[in-house]
């Protein structure tokens, strides 16, 4: 079998300059193609180091003589290597192109990880479940009222940012109404929440207030932009205004997948 230029996929103990290298495959191996063997499976659920290092090599005997790609053990010159660890600073890493992507699978603190070097290259810990295996971006931050509503769809998010804005004090006698897009195939996950009835000199600091609240429930991500539980906008529609695009207030529409807006 012919191999491109680098190992795709390299699998690693600890980090640091003194990483020990386990070798890798010349192909990408994703988490999931890991659980097609049991051995897999053993693998990512391996309590400390020793049982990582041999579950690793049992999986990747199993990998090889299964005929999915061919093992290639570390050369003594590189038995380790420095590996910038998931605890390590991030920062936005740029885009690979495809031929020179190493995915890195790291055993760390007893914990699997996951250097992705996809479009936005950043580190995920892994974790099994019973039908596959998470994957959750390490740099991911939550805002401070995101495990009070996490388990909230987005229309139920929607109607709870609207009850929160409107205890505003200064904000008594707006209208509030929500347009929600729960994501799908071609569109993201997205909350537009319109305020009716507010004066003109008021409207950019009503939008930022929206903005901190939405802020609160959603979650970020310093390593990928898109990384995110919903975009959320706003629109300030003055008094008497005659507004057919949005809801009216105290309504809320949710959108299907086929909807352009």
């Amino acid at each position: 079998m012919a191999h491109p230029a680098i190992n795709h996929t390299l699998f690693a103990l600890g980090h640091g300059d003194l990483a020990e290298a386990l070798g890798g495959f010349a192909e990408f191996v994703g988490p999931d193609d890991l659980l097609k063997l049991p051995v897999g499976r053993a693998m990512l659920a391996a309590p400390n180091v020793e049982e990582a290092r041999e579950s690793f090599m049992r999986f990747a005997t199993a990998w090889d003589s299964g005929g999915f790609d061919t093992f290639l053990p570390p050369t003594a010159e590189k038995s380790q290597f420095p590996v910038r660890g998931p605890d390590a600073p991030h920062h936005p890493v740029g885009w690979v192109p495809y031929e020179q992507r190493q995915d890195i699978y790291l055993y760390h603190a007893g914990r699997w990880f996951l250097w992705l070097a996809d479009d936005h290259p950043q580190w995920h810990e892994l974790t099994l479940t019973d039908g596959g295996v998470r994957r959750h971006p390490v740099t991911r931050i939550y805002g401070t009222s995101y495990e009070t509503t996490c388990r909230l769809d987005l229309g139920q998010l929607a109607v709870w940012i609207m009850a929160e804005a409107s205890v505003r004090v200064h904000w008594r006698g707006f209208g509030f109404s929500a347009h929600v897009h729960p994501g799908g195939t071609f569109h993201e996950p997205s909350i537009e929440i319109t305020v009716h009835g507010v004066p003109e000199a008021e409207a950019a600091s009503v939008a930022i207030e929206l903005d901190v609240i939405a802020e609160g429930h959603n979650w970020s991500n310093p390593c990928d932009p898109d990384d995110h539980r919903f975009r959320f906008t706003s629109r300030m529609v003055p008094s008497g205004a005659d507004d057919r695009r949005s809801p009216r207030p105290g309504q809320i529409t949710i959108a299907d997948d086929d909807d352009d807006e």
